[in-house]
């Protein structure tokens, strides 16, 4: 989108450096708490626990085209298990798409962070879970956010549940958008996978 308007460097990847700042940007945006009109326009309209999972479960149940899903009934247990508590913390601002496409890079430093379009308030770990299903939550990554796996991982299935959002849509997009099969397959497993996981948890 506006990328191309601004001198950079296109990148696939991020160098160790780049990931460091992503880290730092990341965090940057998280610490804003919208209040008042803004907080207003970026919230969903319904309690967010509840919102996140019917968000989820309606990509779960788009993905069966293409897999075999458990029923939902089953699913949405775990989900709201993995997710207790997540609703209680102060919403931040998230980005929710930062990969290398929306990165304005040159020598090595990221000087723009660009594509608003999917910006909402909500829980940090939603923007997180995100980063780790791209594999952008790297060592170098947390160094610069400020924060490490093990912290992470203490919430482990509110991570699964997020990160599951972003698998079951890939699922789809992989098949009706971009129709990529590497994408598709690797998505499907780890659709399964976080499934698995969380339901086993429950």
């Amino acid at each position: 989108m506006l990328l191309e308007f601004i001198l950079h460097e296109p990148a696939d990847h991020l160098s160790k450096e780049t990931q460091r700042q992503l880290g730092r940007i990341a965090q940057r945006i998280h610490a804003i708490q919208p209040s008042g009109s803004d907080l207003h326009r970026l919230s969903r309209p319904a309690p967010w626990k509840e919102w996140i999972c019917h968000r989820i479960l309606m990509r779960i149940s788009a993905a069966r085209r293409y897999m075999p899903i458990p029923a939902l009934s089953h699913v949405e247990p775990a989900l709201m298990a993995a997710l207790s508590g997540r609703e209680d913390h102060v919403p931040a601002l998230l980005h929710l798409d930062l990969r290398a496409p929306n990165l304005a890079i040159g020598g090595n430093r990221i000087f723009g962070v660009l594509d608003l379009s999917n910006a909402m308030a909500g829980d940090p770990y939603l923007e997180l879970a995100r980063l780790r299903g791209s594999d952008l939550l790297t060592p170098e990554f947390l160094l610069g956010y400020g924060t490490t796996s093990a912290e992470l991982e203490r919430n482990g299935p509110a991570l699964d549940a997020y990160e599951l959002d972003l698998a079951a849509l890939l699922v789809v997009v992989s098949r009706e958008e971009i129709d990529d099969d590497l994408l598709h397959d690797r998505m499907v497993k780890r659709t399964v996978t976080l499934m698995e996981r969380l339901t086993a948890e429950s």
